[in-house]
C-alpha cells in the first residue's frame, strides 16, 4: 500500500485511488477475520463484527459501481458524440 501511495503506478488518478483504497479495505478485512478465531470465544462479538465486516463490503461494492456507472456513461457519450460527428460529415460530404 506505501509503495502505491508513494509512486502511484498508474496515469490515472482514479485509478491510483481505486487501487490505494482496495488495498487499504483489504487490510481491514485481514485485521477483522481475526474475530472468527479460536481468540475471540465471545459469540456476540463475533455476530456485530460480522455486521462490520459485511457494511465495509457493501461500501465497497457500492463506491466501485458508482465509479463503473460513471465511467460507462461517459465513454456512452463519447461514443454518441463521436457517432453524431461522423454522420454529420457524411450528409455533408
Amino acid at each position: 500500500m506505501i509503495f502505491l501511495i508513494w509512486y502511484k503506478p498508474y496515469a490515472a488518478k482514479q485509478r491510483n485511488n481505486d487501487e490505494i483504497r482496495n488495498e487499504f479495505l483489504v487490510m481491514i478485512y485481514m485485521m477483522l477475520v481475526r474475530i472468527y478465531t479460536p481468540w475471540v470465544t465471545d459469540v456476540e462479538v463475533r455476530y456485530e463484527g460480522s455486521f462490520v465486516v459485511l457494511a465495509l463490503i457493501c461500501l465497497n461494492i457500492l463506491i466501485s459501481s458508482f465509479y463503473i456507472i460513471k465511467t460507462l456513461i461517459i465513454e456512452v457519450k463519447k461514443s454518441m458524440v463521436k457517432q453524431r460527428h461522423e454522420n454529420k460529415g457524411k450528409s455533408l460530404g
